[in-house]
Protein backbone atom coordinates (compact mmCIF):
# COMPACT_ATOMS: atom_id res chain seq x y z
CA UNK A 1 0.00 0.00 0.00
CA UNK A 2 1.43 3.36 -1.01
CA UNK A 3 1.69 5.83 1.80
CA UNK A 4 -0.46 8.92 1.35
CA UNK A 5 1.27 12.28 1.40
CA UNK A 6 -0.29 15.26 3.10
CA UNK A 7 0.24 18.61 1.41
CA UNK A 8 2.70 20.83 3.22
CA UNK A 9 1.22 23.49 5.43
CA UNK A 10 2.36 26.85 4.15
CA UNK A 11 -0.46 29.19 5.12
CA UNK A 12 -0.87 31.68 7.93
CA UNK A 13 -3.31 29.45 9.89
CA UNK A 14 -3.27 25.94 11.29
CA UNK A 15 -6.11 23.95 9.77
CA UNK A 16 -7.42 20.90 11.58
CA UNK A 17 -7.50 17.80 9.35
CA UNK A 18 -10.49 15.49 9.55
CA UNK A 19 -10.57 12.74 12.15
CA UNK A 20 -8.12 9.94 11.49
CA UNK A 21 -6.40 11.57 8.50
CA UNK A 22 -3.06 12.14 10.20
CA UNK A 23 -2.65 8.65 11.65
CA UNK A 24 -3.82 6.97 8.45
CA UNK A 25 -1.43 9.05 6.37
CA UNK A 26 1.57 7.81 8.31
CA UNK A 27 0.75 4.10 8.25
CA UNK A 28 -1.15 3.78 11.51
CA UNK A 29 -4.52 2.96 10.00
CA UNK A 30 -6.43 1.79 13.06
CA UNK A 31 -9.60 1.42 11.03
CA UNK A 32 -8.22 -1.31 8.74
CA UNK A 33 -5.55 -3.19 10.69
CA UNK A 34 -6.46 -6.06 12.97
CA UNK A 35 -6.92 -4.78 16.49
CA UNK A 36 -6.63 -6.59 19.79
CA UNK A 37 -9.34 -6.68 22.41
CA UNK A 38 -7.11 -4.52 24.63
CA UNK A 39 -6.80 -1.90 21.88
CA UNK A 40 -10.59 -1.79 21.52
CA UNK A 41 -10.93 -1.35 25.29
CA UNK A 42 -8.42 1.53 25.29
CA UNK A 43 -10.34 3.20 22.46
CA UNK A 44 -13.69 2.74 24.20
CA UNK A 45 -12.39 4.22 27.45
CA UNK A 46 -11.08 7.26 25.54
CA UNK A 47 -14.50 7.75 23.97
CA UNK A 48 -16.32 7.23 27.29
CA UNK A 49 -14.01 9.70 29.03
CA UNK A 50 -15.06 12.56 26.72
CA UNK A 51 -17.78 13.53 29.20
CA UNK A 52 -15.07 14.26 31.78
CA UNK A 53 -13.26 16.76 29.55
CA UNK A 54 -14.97 19.83 30.93
CA UNK A 55 -17.09 20.94 33.84
CA UNK A 56 -17.86 23.74 36.19
CA UNK A 57 -15.24 24.63 38.78
CA UNK A 58 -16.12 24.31 42.44
CA UNK A 59 -17.79 27.47 43.69
CA UNK A 60 -15.37 27.70 46.62
CA UNK A 61 -11.82 28.39 45.44
CA UNK A 62 -8.83 26.99 47.30
CA UNK A 63 -6.09 29.56 46.72
CA UNK A 64 -2.43 28.77 46.21
CA UNK A 65 0.10 30.96 48.07
CA UNK A 66 1.76 32.03 44.79
CA UNK A 67 2.13 30.94 41.13
CA UNK A 68 5.18 28.82 41.91
CA UNK A 69 3.29 26.88 44.59
CA UNK A 70 0.40 26.37 42.15
CA UNK A 71 2.78 25.08 39.48
CA UNK A 72 4.48 22.70 41.89
CA UNK A 73 1.13 21.40 43.22
CA UNK A 74 -0.21 20.77 39.69
CA UNK A 75 2.98 19.00 38.60
CA UNK A 76 3.06 16.87 41.76
CA UNK A 77 -0.60 15.90 41.29
CA UNK A 78 -0.04 15.01 37.62
CA UNK A 79 2.86 12.74 38.61
CA UNK A 80 0.71 11.23 41.38
CA UNK A 81 -1.92 10.41 38.72
CA UNK A 82 0.76 8.69 36.60
CA UNK A 83 2.49 11.28 34.39
CA UNK A 84 6.17 10.63 33.78
CA UNK A 85 6.78 14.24 32.74
CA UNK A 86 4.68 17.36 33.12
CA UNK A 87 5.13 20.97 32.13
CA UNK A 88 3.10 24.16 32.16
CA UNK A 89 3.23 26.71 29.39
CA UNK A 90 1.46 29.77 28.04
CA UNK A 91 -1.05 29.09 25.24
CA UNK A 92 0.03 30.97 22.13
CA UNK A 93 -3.07 31.41 19.93
CA UNK A 94 -0.79 31.17 16.90
CA UNK A 95 -0.56 27.42 17.60
CA UNK A 96 -4.33 26.88 18.02
CA UNK A 97 -6.29 25.40 15.11
CA UNK A 98 -8.48 27.84 13.20
CA UNK A 99 -12.00 27.75 14.61
CA UNK A 100 -10.97 26.01 17.84
CA UNK A 101 -12.28 27.52 21.06
CA UNK A 102 -9.34 27.61 23.45
CA UNK A 103 -9.95 30.36 26.02
CA UNK A 104 -7.44 29.23 28.63
CA UNK A 105 -4.22 31.20 29.08
CA UNK A 106 -2.12 28.22 30.15
CA UNK A 107 -1.69 24.58 29.16
CA UNK A 108 -0.49 21.64 31.19
CA UNK A 109 1.37 19.12 29.05
CA UNK A 110 1.75 15.57 30.32
CA UNK A 111 3.81 12.70 28.95
CA UNK A 112 3.87 8.99 29.67
CA UNK A 113 6.68 6.77 28.42
CA UNK A 114 5.89 4.23 25.72
CA UNK A 115 7.31 0.73 25.58
CA UNK A 116 10.27 1.07 23.22
CA UNK A 117 10.17 -2.49 21.89
CA UNK A 118 6.45 -2.24 21.06
CA UNK A 119 6.86 1.09 19.26
CA UNK A 120 9.81 -0.23 17.25
CA UNK A 121 7.40 -2.71 15.64
CA UNK A 122 5.44 0.13 13.97
CA UNK A 123 3.23 -0.10 12.09
CA UNK A 124 1.79 -3.25 13.66
CA UNK A 125 -0.95 -4.49 15.92
CA UNK A 126 1.58 -4.49 18.77
CA UNK A 127 2.57 -0.86 18.27
CA UNK A 128 -1.06 0.23 17.81
CA UNK A 129 -1.99 -1.38 21.10
CA UNK A 130 0.88 0.47 22.80
CA UNK A 131 -0.16 3.77 21.23
CA UNK A 132 -3.75 3.30 22.36
CA UNK A 133 -2.55 2.28 25.85
CA UNK A 134 -0.72 5.59 26.12
CA UNK A 135 -3.68 7.59 24.75
CA UNK A 136 -5.83 5.88 27.38
CA UNK A 137 -3.32 6.55 30.17
CA UNK A 138 -2.70 10.20 29.28
CA UNK A 139 -6.43 10.80 28.78
CA UNK A 140 -7.15 9.37 32.23
CA UNK A 141 -4.39 11.46 33.81
CA UNK A 142 -5.64 14.60 32.05
CA UNK A 143 -9.25 13.97 33.14
CA UNK A 144 -8.21 13.27 36.74
CA UNK A 145 -5.99 16.35 36.81
CA UNK A 146 -8.66 18.61 35.30
CA UNK A 147 -11.16 17.30 37.86
CA UNK A 148 -8.70 18.01 40.67
CA UNK A 149 -8.10 21.55 39.39
CA UNK A 150 -11.85 22.21 39.04
CA UNK A 151 -12.29 20.83 42.56
CA UNK A 152 -9.99 23.59 43.77
CA UNK A 153 -12.23 26.20 42.10
CA UNK A 154 -10.32 26.83 38.86
CA UNK A 155 -11.49 26.18 35.28
CA UNK A 156 -9.82 23.25 33.52
CA UNK A 157 -10.57 21.32 30.34
CA UNK A 158 -8.81 18.31 28.86
CA UNK A 159 -7.68 18.23 25.25
CA UNK A 160 -6.65 14.76 24.16
CA UNK A 161 -5.70 13.39 20.78
CA UNK A 162 -8.66 11.03 20.29
CA UNK A 163 -7.81 10.27 16.65
CA UNK A 164 -7.76 13.89 15.45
Amino acid sequence: MAQRVLPEWSGPELIHVKAGQAVMSFGYNMYVRTRTQETDQYIQRAVDRAAEADGEPCSRRTEFPDPEAASLAVKDKAREFGADQVGITHVDQYHVYKGADLPHKNAIVIAVAMDYDAIMQSPSTVSMEEIMRIYDATGRIAADLAGWIRGRGYPARTHTLRFD
